[in-house]
């Protein structure tokens, strides 16, 4: 009878930490989930950023532009906890290397993984709930820059403290969403890597799907 009171408690004050958790204030909520999301990181990662998108514009480089030329090119994507995101194309000159850099906003999850500090990004964004509903497994964020039509939400799952998704909008517009699929790995403790972006890019009418994923993944603790 003791053990099942003792289980009972500990279940009810996860959820009543849960609930507090989600009722913070939207920045302090912002930054409670970023150093979840940091503290189930190793200190660095990098990996092989493949999809099918990649590999059709690798195919453009010219074999003039590749450092060996008996070796394909291919893309690198680095996360160092000082540094950020970084997307490199290997094997190729200076000209081409950072031939997908538009894409590492894919990759941040909605600035989560930037180099920017957390005093910098208070100034940066207004923070507001999108979806605010304590107690649910998904509540999203709203981050606004001040005088700009961008805007970012973010959808955390409650229960993990993930980024499952992120949209990017102008004015009302939707113009990228991105849901994102974590990998575990095990070293001195359990880490939780991002591995799968699914991307959906709306222009206009029209939509368009990217998928990537990260291959070998090695770390530094």
């Amino acid at each position: 009878m003791l053990l099942r009171k003792t289980a009972f408690f500990l279940i009810a004050l996860g959820c009543f930490a849960q609930i507090l958790f989600a009722q913070s204030g939207p920045a302090e909520y912002f930054f409670g989930v970023r150093k979840a999301i940091y503290d189930k990181l190793p200190v660095s990662f990098s990996a092989q950023l493949t999809g099918k998108q990649i590999e059709k514009e690798l195919e453009k480089i010219p074999k003039n532009a590749m450092l060996d030329g008996s070796k394909k090119p291919w893309v690198e994507l680095i996360f160092q906890r000082d540094a950020g995101v970084s997307v490199k194309v290997k094997n190729v000159d200076e000209f081409y290397e950072d031939l997908f850099g538009d894409y590492v906003r894919f990759f941040t999850l909605g600035n989560i993984l930037s180099n920017q500090s957390e005093q910098s990004l208070s100034a940066k964004y207004d923070f507001s709930y999108f979806m605010d509903s304590p107690g649910t497994k998904i509540l999203a964020l709203k981050l606004k820059p001040a005088n700009s039509e961008n805007k970012l939400h973010l959808y955390v799952d409650n229960t993990t403290k993930k980024i499952v998704r992120v949209d990017y909008l102008l004015g009302k517009d939707l113009i990228t969403t991105t849901s994102i699929v974590y990998v575990a790995k095990k070293g001195k403790k359990d880490y939780l890597i991002p591995q799968k972006f699914l991307v959906k890019v709306f222009e206009g009418a029209q939509e368009k799907v990217l998928i990537f994923d990260l291959l070998n993944i090695t770390f530094k603790e």
